[in-house]
């Protein structure tokens, strides 16, 4: 009945021929799955589908087939129950090994997760700076520890910096018309620096135009 309603017999011949054959594959295979149970054929599709999804992810990735396997199995080894439980504890230990070394030399250890209710009085505020700077236990003035400071420790030069930061604290380059020196500075630190990169008067510095620039670079060149 089916292959009549979808080919009538006006159709052509093969057709009605494909029709005969999908139409007794469909009466065999029903006849094969008659004595599974409904939760079964349900188990079963969503197995074989879970299974070809996971291949699918697996022939699209750009590694090679033997990486692809080799990291399906060590995926499938790690979500055995046991062995889960044995990452989870290597992973604490390793947790607890940083937080040791992180926070060694913070003898209180106790973090300020919260705005103050008051303000707190100057004196208190570089008194707990004062802590947090003997927290450090080496210093780079004599040059033993490498890849900290990338200038020389000068007391002039910190004074100097101390003096510029006190004349400037508060202000926003942003609002040129208002602090028409910061903006002046910043703009003169900008072009300074490509100066220094060997780029040319079109070159540009902050923000959204290096982003603009970044992106662009492939269609222009």
């Amino acid at each position: 009945q089916l292959m009549e309603d979808l080919w009538p017999p006006s159709g052509g011949q093969t057709w009605r021929l494909i029709a005969q054959a999908v139409d007794d594959g469909r009466v065999a295979f029903n006849r094969a799955c008659v004595h599974l149970e409904p939760w079964q054929v349900v188990s079963y599709t969503l197995s074989v589908a879970f299974l070809t999804l996971w291949l699918r992810r697996i022939m699209k990735s750009d590694r090679p087939m033997t990486q692809r396997i080799r990291a399906a199995v060590f995926s499938a080894v790690r979500n055995i129950p046991w062995v889960k439980a044995q990452i989870s504890e290597e992973m604490e230990k390793a947790r607890k090994d940083l937080e040791e070394t992180i926070h060694e030399s913070d003898r209180k250890k106790e973090f300020y997760k919260f705005l103050p209710e008051r303000g707190l009085p100057p004196d208190a505020i570089i008194s707990e700076a004062e802590l947090y700077e003997a927290m450090s236990e080496y210093t780079f003035y004599d040059g033993r520890v490498s890849g900290v400071m990338y200038t020389d420790y000068d007391e002039e030069h910190r004074k100097l910096l101390e003096k510029i930061f006190t004349m400037f604290a508060y202000s926003n380059p942003l609002h040129p018309d208002l602090f028409p020196g910061c903006r002046k500075m910043e703009a003169e630190i900008v072009r300074i620096v490509c100066s220094l990169l060997h780029g040319g008067s079109p070159s540009c510095g902050t923000s959204l135009q290096v982003v603009l620039k970044a992106s662009f670079s492939p269609v222009w060149y």
